[in-house]
């Protein structure tokens, strides 16, 4: 197995920079996943490892041979596409020895390679059937297949779960995990669903416009993001963001129908630092509902989705949507004026662009 480490990387097509002075270290058998909003490069950085694109300068490496000029078939990495990819002519038993019959592989060893792996993802008994008499989740499954048949030393995964149906999804992504600790091997995978991103990383890297915004462990990015487009980005449903000043001597933020009071630790920093105007960043788990006196915020509650033993409640504040979700079903009314509080030590400070994070 090997691990991947990208120096000072470009990409360019013609004039057009989709990837600026990347660099990044994935370590070996570590499961590292590429999120961001579709544009932002990440399929292009997929396909650099994978040797479909080139790289315009820099240095790419999968352990420890530079990789720029190797051919796709000579990087002994394995790729399963969003499209799954199988030839529909071939049975599932075919679809998954191809590669190594293609290599000059002997059949023995091909058809005991893929016996076993067929029994790992519960494929075995569906050898001899074709693609197209197969679920969407068993296609996916002979995909992920014909890639570890060929003990590559790192999987790449093009957003494979994006065709399923959200049921088919979570069961992909349990089984995804399981395959990791299971095989112990390089896994780069890239998806658009911050979810997914969250629940089956070792480490996450968000990517926007070409440029890494934060690389980190979920937990990391998700409590303690980056920029405000980090903050934004990971979580469901989104950071609730505001633009306000910082009054009394860093004690108060305020802004178009809102004040929140800080604690001691925050105050005494924004003091130090002399900000006058912040990003202000509330999770929807970090506000509720509460009485006039000790209220944020009041605004009217303009829709209420109840979502199990939770409910989600969206109201309007300086012409944006925000969402607080409560975690008991919510007594309120739509149309009510209702006032919110907030979490004092969950709150996230951004620099007024909202390009950094302030305050620990």
């Amino acid at each position: 197995m090997a691990g991947v480490k990208f120096v000072h990387v470009y990409k360019r097509y013609q004039d057009v920079e989709t990837i600026a002075d990347f660099n990044l270290e994935i370590q070996d058998k570590e499961f590292l996943v590429l999120v961001g909003p579709s544009g932002c490069g990440k399929s292009t950085t997929l396909r650099m490892i994978a040797g479909l694109e080139t790289v315009s300068q820099g240095d790419l490496l999968i352990g420890e041979r530079k990789v720029n000029d190797v051919p796709p078939r000579n990087r002994n990495i394995a790729m399963v596409f969003q499209n799954y990819a199988l030839y529909p002519h071939l049975s599932v038993k075919d679809n998954m020895g191809f590669s190594l019959r293609m290599q000059g592989v002997k059949a023995q060893v091909v058809e005991e390679k893929v016996k076993q792996v067929s029994e790992t993802l519960g494929l075995d008994q569906l050898l001899h059937r074709k693609p197209k008499e197969l679920s969407g989740g068993q296609r996916q499954r002979v995909a992920i297949g014909r890639a570890i048949v060929r003990d590559p030393e790192v999987f790449l995964f093009d957003e494979p779960l994006s065709n399923l149906d959200a049921k088919l999804r979570v069961q992909m992504r349990v089984e995804l995990s399981k395959l990791h600790r299971r095989l112990n091997t390089t896994i780069v995978y890239v998806t658009h669903d911050q979810i997914e991103a969250m629940t089956l990383a070792d480490r996450i890297v968000i990517m926007k416009d070409g440029f890494i915004q934060q690389v980190g462990p979920p937990l990391e990015v998700y409590q303690k993001p980056a920029n405000a487009f980090v903050g934004q980005f990971i979580g469901s449903p989104s950071m609730n963001q505001i633009s306000v000043e910082v009054q009394s001597e860093g004690s108060i933020l305020q802004g178009e129908g809102v004040k929140v009071s800080l604690d001691s630790a925050t105050s005494s920093s924004l003091k130090k630092q002399g900000t006058n105007k912040v990003l202000l960043g509330i999770r929807p788990e970090d506000i509720f509902v509460t009485t006039e006196k000790n209220a944020c915020f009041q605004a009217k509650v303009e829709v209420i989705e109840l979502i199990g033993n939770e409910s989600y409640i969206y109201f309007s504040l300086e012409n944006k949507q925000w969402v607080a979700r409560s975690e008991s079903i919510s007594e309120l009314k739509e149309g009510e004026i209702a006032h919110f509080a907030v979490k004092q030590d969950k709150l996230h400070l951004f620099s007024e662009d909202g390009s950094t994070r302030i305050c620990e």
